[in-house]
């Protein structure tokens, strides 16, 4: 995880305009994966 942030602020360094978009995209990607693990996981714990 953390290797996937300092990655992307490294791209961010070299990339300045295209990075805003994809850095955008790549934060709700991430949100997403967390939401979609944390309900995956409540969903265990009932189960």
């Amino acid at each position: 995880m953390l290797l996937l942030v300092s990655s992307c602020l490294g791209i961010q360094l070299g990339k300045r305009v295209r990075v805003k978009i994809s850095q955008h995209f790549f934060e709700k990607l991430v949100r997403l994966t967390l939401l979609a693990l944390s309900v995956k996981l409540i969903y265990s714990s009932l189960a």
